[in-house]
């Protein structure tokens, strides 16, 4: 039997008492922690360690009482700050199952500590916040929740096992938060968002150059154009939490420093690996034929700029984020890959434009490996759109500085290659993950993936189900 508090005020609403015969208080008895647990002890080796981390005492109580609750589960501590889960953490030396209600108070924000705590623990963030469930899965956190109930099937699902109802649509492993849910109507109004705008501009140019009219809108503004759509689809289809979001990640510059180092010198590196790779099947050198460092440098910092405030809000801002808890890192970077490759295919007919004349074959191909690249850099940037966006300038200011995107092709095809085997290592080296946090729930004894549901009560309850290895 286990008693746990009727309720208690927070952030995230009242915590409604369990929906089974075990939740037995009475809506007049004060909030209680107390915890009695009727099942036999297994080795407590073999326990799994659980720390509880919330500001408010009465959610670190109803935490407590169900950790201590389950007998394949060990509560390790309590904290209520930042700084005594660190402590705590330090003290014990082994990785944990980590719960954090995102109120509790750290420095740098909650986040923050997430996305410290989550390469040696699975880290369970509580939020109701749709903004905050988006950007703790970009820290780290393996499962966000919105209710105690569901942070109770989380942690005890990983000990228990329970059989329940699969929900193939997230494929095998996958916790999907709400605030993370995209359906094909979803994807359809964003794509529509996205690329009708800017293709308006760039076939009115085919247009003209085909003599069908005798006009064309300005090309500056083709990429401005997606800029407000896309922020309407994204308030339409996800609500006003995706644009504080989106602010949120295209502010976000207190990141790793290797991000910023991977943004600017992995594009260099790629493209004079190319350019010499070109100059060895026989092209001349193609550096600063162009575009010259100077123009380049100018480039890098005003392309920053835009891709910001344009195409990375779509590809990285908001696609990206809603494709990986249905998917895997490098199938979702794929199919992010895919469609801007094919939002830009107009471009390679329009005279004056960089991409024009290039392989289709081969953009393609270039583009879906640099997707891969930047999924990678994403991830070290714990999905901050502003490292996105500088990595996406570099690139394109290191083509051009070292000619990728001239007449010899034979540079273009080895900029194909290396970036094609570059994606390729960056997969392999993380094991598929490409430095973006799992979404799995995993312990020693099995995988188990949770599936929300509402009971006759309509209380919100989880069923755990259990994977094939």
């Amino acid at each position: 039997m286990t008693t746990l508090p009727t309720s208690a005020p927070t952030a995230l609403g009242r915590l409604t008492p369990l929906a089974t015969p075990s939740a037995t208080t009475s809506p007049a008895e004060p909030a209680s922690a107390t915890a009695t647990v009727t099942a036999t002890d297994p080795d407590p080796a073999r326990r799994s360690p659980v720390l509880v981390v919330a500001q408010d005492h009465r959610v670190r109580a109803a935490l407590a009482a169900i950790v201590t609750a389950s007998p394949d589960l060990e509560l390790s501590g309590q904290a209520a700050s930042g700084r005594e889960a660190r402590d705590l953490l330090d003290d014990e030396g082994r990785p944990h199952t980590v719960v954090v209600d995102l109120d509790v108070p750290v420095p740098a924000g909650p986040l923050a500590l997430v996305a410290d705590l989550a390469p040696a623990h699975d880290v369970i963030a509580l939020t109701a916040r749709r903004q905050r469930a988006v950007s703790a899965t970009s820290a780290g956190a393996v499962a966000v929740a919105s209710t105690v109930e569901e942070v109770e099937e989380a942690i005890s699902a990983t000990a228990a096992g329970t059989a329940g109802d699969r929900d193939e649509s997230t494929g095998p492993g996958h916790t999907v938060p709400a605030a993370l849910r995209m359906s094909r109507a979803d994807l359809l109004a964003v794509l529509l968002a996205v690329f009708l705008p800017p293709w308006a501009f760039w076939f009115s140019a085919i247009a003209q150059d085909a003599g069908l009219i005798g006009w064309r809108l300005p090309q500056g503004a083709a990429l401005w154009s997606m800029t407000l759509p896309l922020l309407g689809v994204a308030v339409w289809r996800f609500g006003t939490s995706a644009l504080r979001d989106l602010a949120a990640r295209v502010n976000r510059w207190r990141v790793p420093v290797r991000s910023y180092a991977a943004a600017i010198l992995g594009p260099l590196a790629l493209g004079a690996i190319a350019a010499g790779s070109g100059m060895a099947l026989g092209a001349a050198n193609p550096v600063g034929q162009v575009l010259p460092v100077g123009p380049a440098l100018a480039y890098l910092v005003t392309g920053t700029g835009v891709f910001l405030l344009t195409e990375e809000l779509a590809w990285r801002g908001v696609l990206l984020p809603r494709l990986l808890p249905r998917s895997t890192p490098c199938r979702a970077s794929l199919l992010v890959g895919a469609m801007w490759a094919v939002c830009h295919l107009p471009l390679l007919n329009v005279d004056g434009e960089a991409d024009a004349g290039l392989p289709v074959l081969g953009f393609v191909i270039l583009v879906v490996a640099t997707s891969v690249l930047m999924t990678g850099l994403v991830g070290l940037a714990r999905g901050s759109v502003l490292v996105a966006a500088l990595g996406h300038a570099a690139l394109d200011a290191s083509y051009s500085w070292f000619g990728v995107v001239g007449r010899d092709h034979r540079v273009f095809w080895s900029t194909v290659a290396v970036a094609s085997l570059a994606a390729l290592a960056l997969h392999v080296t993380t094991r598929g993950q490409l430095f973006t946090p799992t979404l799995r729930i995993e312990s020693p004894r099995r995988s188990v993936r949770l599936r929300a549901t509402t009971n006759s009560l309509g209380l919100s309850a989880v069923t755990a189900v259990r994977l094939p290895r």
